[in-house]
């Protein structure tokens, strides 16, 4: 390399660098510091720094070098400004906003904690390289559109906004824990938020509604309605957290079948068993009531059946005690009852007349209040007590005789009759025995 010397070069056109190793054109400071270098391929190299006032123009690519040697190319046959892996094109006086690629991800990152703007005049959309496929829409005046696979899944509207779900697909919402879930909150806190099932699936806003859940009201109910917002209420959760039925003859069925239902129809109330027998347990695994289907009904002690209906009656097992008494009949014409202290009655009635034996202060009492006593066998009465105190054993009461103060009177088939008199005589009547061998026929007197 030749090496000239000077302060200053004036009315020189040309330089031409003589045949030699490197074929380069280099100026330097002092002979010492390389400052500006032509080579053979018409590169200038500026070691320090380049001050150029004006405009430049380069005709050719750019390189500018970067510390991770990535570099950044002005590329002129692509048309194009190239940053390298992990350089950065930086905005902002502290560079809050830079877009680079890392050599996997491409990253446009704002560490600005003020809002991030997109902003443009047209429809601003997010799609696969080419547009071939689309990912989101932004419409001015108009709404936010989702796609999935190039089909739209999510849009507002000016009211709210749709889903479109397909054939057997469903909307998911996961929770991370905690409190978290959908909430639906209507636009006061007195006033109702709805939720509609819709048989349009392609336009939830027409369509016929199915069902409405709507919650709010001044006392924040939840209620299920068939229909739209003002259809019939089918059940709901109150604000004191009690489930209703606000409907009469409406019920509430359980099972697969549908077997168990509970309803009320305007006027009474109803648990309905459709299939098997029912079951009422006093806790897990005791049976307190069984029903059977056409035949009995079970009350049941500690499991052990105690009272069972059959076909004619009732079967009782074990003790059967009361503190009042014991009815039967509709019109109460028998009863076992403990009336006063120490005393019990059973009383036979049939519309007046009656048994009764009771047990007073020891004493064993049978009677009636009125009329007779009657005592049969083989259905034919046998023994008659009188009101007044008469005993007429195999016959009829009244007077034999003309002796009608009589207390005893005994009768053989209207033969071998023997009749007792009033032990304190009356008028024309001796106290003593008759004997009289055919009904009214005087045989004798003691």
């Amino acid at each position: 390399m030749s090496a000239i010397s000077l302060k200053s070069i004036t009315g020189i056109t040309s330089i031409t660098t003589p045949a030699g190793v490197d074929n380069q054109l280099t100026l330097h400071n002092n002979n010492t510091s390389e400052a500006v270098k032509l080579d053979t391929a018409g590169n200038i190299h500026i070691n320090n720094q380049l001050a150029v006032t004006g405009v430049s123009t380069f005709s050719d690519d750019v390189t500018l070098q970067t510390a991770n040697s990535n570099n950044i190319l002005l590329d002129k046959s692509d048309n194009s400004l190239k940053f390298g892996d992990s350089t950065y094109a930086k905005f902002g006086g502290s560079g809050e906003l830079m877009i680079y690629h890392d050599g996997t991800y491409s990253v446009i990152k704002d560490t600005n904690s003020s809002p991030f703007n997109f902003e443009a005049t047209g429809t601003i959309t997010f799609a696969k390289a080419g547009l071939s496929e689309t990912y989101a829409k932004m419409i001015p005046d108009g709404g936010v559109e989702l796609y999935h696979n190039n089909v739209k899944k999510f849009e507002t509207t000016s009211a709210a906004a749709n889903f479109t779900v397909a054939s057997s697909g469903q909307v998911n919402i996961y929770g991370l824990g905690g409190t978290n879930g959908l909430r639906i909150s209507g636009p006061q806190s007195a006033s109702s938020a709805f939720l509609f099932f819709n048989t349009n699936h392609q336009n939830v806003s027409g369509g016929t509604d199915q069902y409405t859940i709507q919650c709010g009201g001044a006392n924040h109910t939840l209620m299920f309605k068939h229909g739209n917002s003002t259809g019939n209420v089918v059940f709901e959760l109150d604000d004191t957290e009690h489930v209703r039925i606000p409907q009469d003859s409406k019920a509430l069925k359980i099972g697969a079948g549908q077997d168990l239902q509970l309803y009320h129809n305007g006027t009474s109330s109803y648990v309905s068993n459709r299939t098997g027998n029912l079951y009422i347990e006093s806790k897990s695994g005791e049976t307190a009531i069984q029903i059977i289907p056409d035949g009995a009904v079970d009350l049941r002690h500690n499991g052990s059946k105690k009272i069972e209906t059959t076909i004619s009656g009732v079967e009782v097992s074990g003790i059967t005690t009361s503190n009042s008494g014991f009815m039967f009949g509709t019109d109460g014409e028998m009863y076992l009852y403990k009336g006063a202290a120490n005393t019990a009655t059973l009383r036979v009635t049939s519309n007046g007349p009656y048994v009764e034996f009771k047990d007073v202060n020891g004493d064993v009492q049978m009677g009636s209040a009125s009329g007779t006593l009657r005592l049969s066998a083989g259905g034919n009465e046998k023994v008659r007590i009188e009101s007044d105190g008469q005993v007429v054993i195999n016959g009829s009461s009244g007077a034999v005789l003309g002796e009608s103060l009589s207390k005893l009177e005994v009768f053989n088939a209207t033969e071998n009759l023997i009749f007792v008199a009033n032990s304190t005589a009356a008028a024309g009547q001796d106290a003593g025995i008759i004997f009289a061998p055919a009904n009214n026929v005087y045989g004798g007197k003691i």
